[in-house]
């Protein structure tokens, strides 16, 4: 699943859309994986979905579109709302009138009108029909308090509405402490001058809910790998 720095559909001379567009562009994050799945129609045995960010709520807003084809999802900071209020309330107003930011990369430049967008199809997730639906599919949401992007208070309302625990779900939040950016799954991204240094864990536990439905909290937070769990090989320095 993309992220929201990249996911944003442009019009087709590359621009930002029109004004009278937006408002309905957040939908073809669905429409577009809809149609990757529907590649893989021909694929036997069960399918996950996992993303970062708007990645992990498209992950999440597809299990509950075709809830007959995927069987776990794992939802990294999952961006179902804007972080912070006056953040949230900057966004919704700005976002039509094509201001750009830089991103967590200072060479990256997006209009603030992706993250309108990225809001929106977050509130699409949280609907109730959304979230009953969601209730029957295993999903495991890592959160973070060092969050700059994701409102973390309505991450782990959604995890509640979606049954929590007693329901499959599982969810971990990397404490303050623990130096763990919002691009948690790429160790070679700083965010806040910040980095993952437990992303060989934080992979091996998605491994293991994939594959089991558990996770073992105590290995998210550890800089040494469960020897029970397939090893992730270090990252090869150039």
């Amino acid at each position: 699943m993309r992220d929201f720095w990249s996911a944003w559909t442009l019009s087709d001379e590359g621009q930002n859309p029109p004004h009278s567009m937006r408002g309905v562009l957040q939908m073809n994050y669905l429409k577009d994986a809809r149609d990757r799945l529907a590649e893989l129609d021909a694929m036997p045995g069960p399918i996950y979905t996992i993303g970062l960010s708007v990645g992990g709520s498209v992950a999440l807003g597809l299990a509950a579109d075709k809830p007959e084809r995927i069987k776990r999802v794992v939802a990294y900071a999952p961006l179902l709302k804007v972080y912070g209020v006056e953040r949230r309330q900057y966004v919704m107003l700005a976002g039509p009138l094509d201001i750009s930011e830089s991103g967590w990369d200072p060479a990256l430049r997006f209009p603030v009108g992706c993250l309108t967008g990225a809001d929106r199809f977050g509130s699409f997730v949280r609907n109730p029909n959304n979230i009953t639906t969601l209730r029957d599919i295993p999903t495991f949401l890592v959160l973070t308090q060092n969050e700059d992007a994701a409102d973390i208070d309505t991450n782990q309302e959604f995890f509640e509405d979606i049954g929590g625990d007693r329901k499959g779900h599982r969810c971990y939040v990397y404490s303050s402490g623990d130096m763990v950016p919002h691009p948690m799954v790429d160790p070679t991204e700083v965010s806040q001058q910040m980095s993952n240094r437990f992303w060989q864990s934080l992979y091996q536990e998605t491994f293991h809910f994939l594959t089991a439905g558990e996770i073992d909290s105590g290995n998210m937070s550890n800089v040494d790998q469960d020897p029970n769990l397939p090893q992730v090989p270090p990252l090869e320095r150039k």
